[in-house]
């Protein structure tokens, strides 16, 4: 390599580093700092995080969390007046 190459490519780097383009995001603030997950574990290899709403007719946080496990293994979260909640899914969700 000569040096003009050398020069370049170190610039290049220099570059892409200062604009942070090659730097992960910082993590936000997200809906589970405030609300651990309480019974289902992070998705691993293969696994995705995937929502649905149970229902939307008022929410009590201790029966969202106890419907949502019991019939997704899930944790629930109330959101105004909805129950959402987030299990474990094989699939990717689709965005639409």
């Amino acid at each position: 390599m000569r040096t003009c190459h050398g020069a370049l490519l170190l610039a290049v780097a220099m570059v892409l580093l200062s604009t942070g383009m090659c730097t992960a995001p910082a993590p936000g603030s997200g809906l589970h700092e405030h609300h651990p997950p309480k019974h289902a574990p992070e998705p691993g290899p293969g696994l995705y995080s995937c929502y649905k709403i149970l229902y939307s007719d008022g929410c009590d946080a201790e029966t969202c969390l106890d419907k949502c496990f019991s019939k997704m293994k899930g944790d629930g979260i109330c959101i105004r007046e909805a129950c959402k909640c987030s299990y474990k899914c094989p699939t990717p969700p689709l965005d639409i």
